[in-house]
């Protein structure tokens, strides 16, 4: 679990810095987007989108020539990123909204798509989430999402281990536990994949995760004394690459909601039927 306060304050502040250090987060969002892209055509049709947590807009970026004319809802905890995402397509058919994605201020049946690119991560209670999300599609309507998986950063998991540091990492969701998530009401597909992603050194990691807010530890944690902080600076010397374990998910309501009748009422419509 998160401090969500935290949470916000550190996006707000990173704002500004978070295009020159969020490679990863890009390249992530440009896999989701052609995921999306595959499953739901290029369309003239005036479809209804939410995004998210938008950050800056790096998939919003991707999914605006594809759907010219749809209306897209771009939404973000921070306040600072919703502006900035706004002032980079100033001359686009966004609305901007700051809005923490685990309450969603809309009514059931409001979208047609649902895309979230690196967020649920954050949220206190994916499941239950998900649901909620699940509850804003439309019929046929598709939620296309990518969130972090348990073996991400795991060289440097290993390194807090192998000294006995508690990190301020949190325990992240396997492929099959994600999928176990998925709400009810929707048909759900997931998938995975392990991006290697270079930096000069674990330090440079640790502070391009700074950089774009995303450095807030669990609340449980304690940070390192001096000498363990030490001890982890000199056995995270020279470049290293660490691993993005990407979960990809999508999950699609069903065109017609099925409602289904109890024997007796059944029993009940036969015996009218046979009477008239």
């Amino acid at each position: 679990m998160f401090n969500k306060l935290k949470v916000r304050s550190n996006f707000d502040s990173a704002a500004q810095s978070y295009d020159l250090y969020a490679g990863p987060q890009k390249l992530i969002s440009e896999r989701l987007a052609e995921r999306i892209l595959r499953a739901v055509p290029p369309t003239s049709r005036p479809i209804k989108i939410l995004e998210i947590g938008c950050g800056t807009g790096f998939l919003t970026e991707q999914l605006l020539p594809f759907f010219p004319n749809a209306e897209i809802v771009v939404s973000d905890v921070s306040e600072s990123m919703v502006k900035a995402c706004k002032e980079k397509f100033a001359d686009s058919k966004i609305t901007p909204l700051v809005m923490d994605g685990e309450l969603p201020s809309f009514k059931e049946s409001s979208f047609d798509l649902i895309v979230s690119s690196l967020t649920l991560q954050w949220f206190g209670s994916t499941q239950s989430s998900l649901a909620e999300l699940g509850k804003l599609l439309r019929p046929g309507g598709q939620i296309f999402f990518s969130t972090l998986g348990e073996r991400s950063f795991q060289e440097i998991r290993e390194i807090y281990h192998k000294f006995s540091l508690r990190s301020g990492f949190q325990q992240l969701e396997t492929l099959d536990g994600l999928n176990d998530l998925m709400p009810d009401n929707c048909h759900s597909c997931m998938e995975e994949e392990e991006l290697p992603y270079y930096y000069t050194s674990a330090i440079s990691f640790m502070r391009s995760i700074k950089q774009i807010g995303a450095s807030t530890p669990v609340a449980s944690y304690v940070p390192l004394s001096l000498r363990s902080l030490k001890l982890l600076i000199q056995a995270t010397k020279g470049p290293c690459a660490l691993t993005y374990h990407v979960l990809y998910g999508v999950c699609k309501k069903a065109h017609v909601q099925v409602v289904s009748q109890g024997t007796e009422q059944l029993e009940q419509i036969a015996e009218h039927k046979m009477a008239a």
